[in-house]
């Protein structure tokens, strides 16, 4: 299995049995690239519950605490850079080519 695939799919493993399936990343852009990058995922569920059995994501600072101020948001860790990923049982292949095809890049590859 390339290296990219067994990496990719340690993510996919879905119950924490080897890792949480969940993630957190700031994306470059901020803001307006979290909320660009969450509406061009289209694999992904734009949901706030986190740890569904498919890929699900959300962008806290234009979503779940958009009420908030900015120093609010920053309190509860939300930075306008974050996104969060629940990867899913989706296969593996599927999950990489929606977010190489979402942000440009791959998965693995992404910072």
């Amino acid at each position: 299995m390339p290296e990219q695939e067994r990496r990719f799919a340690t993510l996919a493993v879905h119950g924490g049995q080897e890792t949480d399936p969940t993630t957190k990343s700031g994306i470059r852009g901020g803001y307006e690239a979290g909320k660009s990058l969450i509406n061009s995922l289209k694999l992904f569920s734009l949901l706030a519950n986190i740890g569904d059995a498919k890929s699900l994501v959300i962008h806290p600072a234009s979503t779940t605490h958009q009420q908030l101020s900015v120093q609010e948001q920053a309190s509860t860790g939300v930075t306008p850079d974050l996104v969060r990923l629940s990867i899913g049982i989706e296969d593996v292949r599927d999950i990489d080519q929606a977010l190489t095809r979402g942000t440009g890049r791959g998965a693995v590859a992404a910072d």
